[in-house]
């Protein structure tokens, strides 16, 4: 039985791919199946990646050749969890010319958007709003850097 890691925090390894680069990877457990690997992008091992993958494809092919399904048609014709479809929808990864007939809403204000987490108008205002909180300096200030010349011996 592989160690479970999950009781703590995913463990930081370097390794050298070259001289002075560094490959930071944190050893984690797979959600799925549990297996212990080193996690670069996908939270996923390799072998459930890659069933991920066919799952997701057989999603767009059956949106491709469905384009006016709802969620509950999509998961019913591809055997695929209603939860992990809303996921795909969220990140915006699966996208349909109906959005599914509105079964995925915008988190703030609550109207039909076809992919994603927000409706257009909903990320322009969050797009205002944070350009307030933090706005872009500009470099009128007159502060510059400058380098020191070299030293020559």
């Amino acid at each position: 039985m592989a160690p479970d890691f999950r009781s703590r925090r995913a463990i930081s390894l370097a390794s050298h791919a070259k001289e002075g680069d560094f490959i930071f990877m944190e050893i984690v457990n797979c959600p799925r199946c549990g297996k212990v690997f080193a996690k670069i992008k996908s939270p996923y091992c390799p072998a459930c990646q890659a069933e991920e993958e066919k799952t997701f494809q057989r999603l767009k092919e059956y949106v491709f050749e469905h384009p006016n399904c709802n969620i509950s048609e999509l998961s019913e014709g591809t055997q695929v969890n209603a939860k992990k479809i809303l996921g795909y929808l969220r990140e915006g990864r699966l996208e349909t010319s109906n959005g599914m007939n509105g079964d995925i809403r915008c988190l703030s204000c609550n109207k039909p958007i076809l992919s994603g987490r927000y409706c257009s108008s909903c990320k322009l205002d969050i797009s205002k709003r944070v350009g307030e909180l933090f706005p872009s300096k500009s470099d009128d200030s007159g502060a510059r850097m400058y380098t020191a010349p070299k030293k020559t011996l």
